[in-house]
């Protein structure tokens, strides 16, 4: 019984080490290869793209858990990210942003990545100024995470099936399988 939060962050822990690993090359890239030069430390930075990570496949889980269909999933997580690049503040600057875009914005993990990543990579930002994006960041894993896990558990409990699946296909291997 207990053991059933295992599902989920077991499919989630090999997609971490790629994300991370595909952060990595990128941050190589950048501080390496291009010679941008890195002002402030990598272990902030290191912790920001974890939080990053954790952050927005909490969310995804999350979205998975409670819509239970994995298309209809997918086509909420575009409606809800697609708008990030223009809202995180790397085309558009967030000073200048109407209120409703501020607030959308806010509840994009890569706005306070994009934050953290100059500010520390950058600008070589006071402490206090990187953990406020360290602490919004972890806010999406502290405050997602545990609510796809509670869905994910009740679904499993009820019968209802493993979240993302179509219930009607389980039932048909099932009846085959039997």
């Amino acid at each position: 019984k207990s053991q059933k939060w295992w599902l989920l962050t077991g499919k989630m822990l090999p997609y971490l080490g790629l994300f991370i690993c595909q952060l990595a090359i990128i941050q190589i890239l950048l501080f390496g290869v291009m010679k941008i030069p890195m002002k402030g430390s990598y272990i902030m930075l290191f912790l920001g793209t974890l939080l990053f990570i954790t952050g927005t496949m909490s969310v995804g889980a999350m979205i998975v858990s409670i819509v239970q269909r994995l298309s209809f999933s997918v086509s909420l997580a575009s409606i809800y990210a697609s708008p990030a690049f223009a809202y995180a503040g790397a085309t558009f600057p967030y000073e200048a942003m109407p209120a409703a875009a501020k607030v959308w914005s806010n509840l994009l993990p890569i706005t306070h990545y994009h934050r953290l990543l100059v500010d520390v990579a950058l600008r070589n930002a006071p402490l206090d100024i990187a953990m406020s994006s360290v602490a919004a960041l972890a806010l999406f894993t502290v405050l997602t995470y545990p609510v796809a896990l509670f869905v994910f558990r009740w679904q499993l409990t009820k019968g209802k099936g493993y979240p993302g699946t179509d219930r009607k296909e389980e039932l048909k291997v099932a009846k085959d399988e039997k």
